[in-house]
Formats: C-alpha cells, structure tokens, sequence
C-alpha cells in the first residue's frame, strides 16, 4: 500500500501546525452511515463526504485525543486498520479504481470533538474540482458505506 503521495512509496508523515497558522478543516459531521464499530471507536461515511468512499473515525467517549489509554490506541489502531482493508478491496474489485495504485491520506483533527478522517486516493481531482475549488464526489456517501461493509 502506498499512501496518496505523489512518489510511490509506503509512508506517513507526522506534523506539528502552531496555532497561529490557519489550518482549514472540516467541523465534525454527525454519524450517519455506520460501517463499523468496536468498543471506543466508531467508523462511517460522512454524508457530506468530499472524497468517494471517505471514512471517519471517531470516539465514542468524551475522551481527549492526548489522552486516549492504551486500550482505547489499540482499538482505534483496530478499527483504522479495519477501514484500510476495506477501502483496498474495493480499489482492487473495481477495474476503474484498480488501474492506478492504491493510495490514501488520513489526518487527525485532534481538537474538541476530535475524529480521523480517511481519504481514499482513488480518483484524481480534475478541471472542474480544481478551477472551481468544489469537490465532486460520485458515491453517495450512503452506498459506500453499505458497500464497506460488505468488504
């Protein structure tokens, strides 16, 4: 698996933004369309996912993203490596998705209602998405997550 870099190579990346450097993210979105669920963790498709096949994870407690036990590491760990899977089976089962590797991008959003979101790489944004800045995104977010649990 490659990560959705523009060399081809397994990786992650981890940095650090002050606070006085504007980040644009995406406020946390209500659970709808559940994929999977473990003791701490739940995962699903935002129903305004920008990305086919995008994924969340969040906590299902109140707990602080620094302050997660170990247990609650492993669960989340669990369940990310859970939805990795799943995406690439459906990258691989799909002769669109599977003519270019598999790829993706996930982020931490570790403030207040903290969740981590998974960008599955299938498509390449084009002329639309980026003259107009507006995503377009070809799978209802309801449809992916049925199709990710089948997986």
């Amino acid at each position: 698996m490659i990560s959705g870099a523009s060399l081809v190579h397994p990786h992650s990346q981890i940095t650090v933004v002050p606070d006085d450097i504007p980040t644009i993210t995406i406020p946390a979105q209500p659970v709808t369309n559940i994929v999977e669920q473990n003791a701490d963790f739940i995962s699903y498709c935002p129903e305004y996912s920008e990305w086919s096949y995008e994924v969340w994870i969040k906590a299902l407690g109140q707990s602080k993203f620094e302050d997660l036990k170990d247990q609650e590491i492993r669960n989340l760990a669990s369940i990310l490596q859970s939805m990795i899977k799943k995406l690439k089976k459906i990258h691989d089962g799909s002769s669109h998705y599977s003519k270019k590797q598999f790829g993706y991008n996930y982020y931490f959003q570790p403030y207040g209602d903290w969740y981590l979101r998974i960008i599955p790489r299938f498509m390449e944004r084009a002329g639309f998405e980026l003259s107009t800045g507006i995503m377009v995104n070809s799978v209802e977010a309801k449809k992916a997550s049925e199709e990710l649990k089948l997986q």
